[in-house]
């Protein structure tokens, strides 16, 4: 198939928009992607849009939002109504199609998409299954973790997922990790297919913005930090009291801790930090856009989170690909690209003593560091390239339109 005529509409609540620039730019990254190798995407980018007078209280206040935020691809936003605590979210996304279909209107006019590739399961594509029969094209979607961590936890968005699991021509997983995890779940396997995801390396940072920052920390050893403070499973806690561990075993230790992200937990990290008495050590720079996070990741000496459940984590990858040796939780997607000892460096889950040796043996150890980051950046640039990525996400597709569409499934 020539891939230069397939149309893809891609549905996916996690978007970059105006007021959250660095929200699911993972998914923007991989769309851009599939468009570089000349497959022509449409995106629909949902909005939670909390009703009055629930829409008055201060915690459910959004930021400026622009409808017509591009961002390099034909984008539309439509409002998805959300209550808090998922109250009714299930019900919701089943009548969600009727957005979607004026959403693919306005995007392909009168001609169709080949295929509709929703990202997560619920709600995205539980949202996608009627449009999917309406239209007669398969349904591919793309699990990044929160289906197995979160909705299956509930029991109506848990019977979602099964629902948009069977509707779903393909699964496209992010790593064997979640594969599994879904499987364990009672998915049909047979669905599914491992898609790592991947990075822009042209967004590797060589600027001048890499010495101005290590000149802001006095040129000490830079452990960094990014992620967006929500979920405590990403063990941020864990890197502050591994590294307070540190310093009291080696107090000369001339590091900085530094933090790039924001987010509810950020308060009582920082009063973590407080009670260690490490103001002095620690550094929580707020979030900033992609661009300006890869400064970072070039300004710094050690990547480290620990996160005990990770599906895969394209952060991981960005701080590899310029060229830093990375701490990460064994047997989570990120093992799986992760050799210790030779490209990383992997410790137990939620193990303070272990994160704390790795911190110790990287930073003692220079040529260990710069050895580690070289063989990381090959390998990235070999086997984990947006491009690679892409690639791989077209097969599946290919796989896709050859099999049954969704309108075969779950009548």
């Amino acid at each position: 198939m020539d891939w230069k005529f397939v149309k893809v509409l891609i549905v996916s609540h996690m978007f970059p928009r105006v007021d959250y620039p660095m929200y699911g730019t993972f998914v923007r990254d991989a769309a851009l992607a599939l468009q570089e190798l000349g497959v022509e995407v449409r995106v629909c980018a949902p909005l939670q849009h909390i009703p009055w007078p629930i829409s008055l209280l201060k915690r459910y206040q959004a930021g400026e939002r622009d409808p017509t935020f591009q961002d390099l691809l034909p984008t539309v936003r439509i409002r998805w109504l959300t209550f808090p605590k998922r109250f009714l979210e299930t019900a919701l996304r089943r009548h969600a199609y009727r957005g979607l279909l004026k959403a693919k209107t306005a995007l392909f006019g009168k001609s169709e998409p080949d295929l509709i590739h929703a990202n997560n399961l619920f709600p995205d594509g539980y949202a996608c299954i009627k449009l999917a029969r309406l239209l007669g094209k398969p349904l591919v979607v793309t699990s990044h973790g929160d289906d197995n961590r979160v909705h299956v936890k509930h029991w109506g968005r848990r019977k979602a997922v099964l629902e948009s699991a069977q509707a779903a021509s393909r699964i496209i997983c992010v790593s064997d990790f979640l594969r599994r995890e879904l499987i364990e779940q009672g998915l049909n396997a047979g669905k599914m297919m491992t898609v790592h995801n991947g990075v822009d390396l042209h967004r590797i940072y060589k600027g001048p913005e890499t010495q101005r920052i290590r000149e802001r920390f006095g040129h000490r050893s830079i452990i960094l930090t990014v992620g967006h403070m929500v979920h405590f499973v990403k063990g941020f806690d864990i890197t502050i009291q591994a590294f307070a561990r540190m310093l009291q075993k080696k107090p000369r230790c001339d590091a900085v801790l530094v933090f790039v992200g924001g987010g509810v937990e950020r308060g009582s990290l920082e009063r973590l930090v407080a009670t260690a008495g490490l103001h002095e050590k620690v550094f929580f720079e707020g979030a900033k856009r992609p661009e300006e996070t890869m400064h970072y990741m070039s300004a710094a000496d050690i990547y480290c989170m620990p996160s005990w459940y990770e599906a895969f984590g394209i952060v991981y990858l960005e701080a590899m690909m310029h060229g830093k040796p990375v701490i990460a939780v064994q047997g989570q997607g990120i093992s799986e690209v992760i050799e210790h000892g030779k490209t990383g460096l992997l410790v137990p889950p939620k193990d303070v003593e272990s994160t704390c040796e790795a911190l110790e043996l990287l930073l003692e150890d220079e040529r260990l560091r710069a050895q580690i980051g070289a063989a990381a950046r090959r390998l990235v640039h070999a086997n984990y390239s947006q491009r690679h990525s892409a690639e791989r996400t077209l097969r599946v597709f290919n796989d896709a339109l050859g099999a049954p569409t969704a309108a075969g499934f779950g009548r």
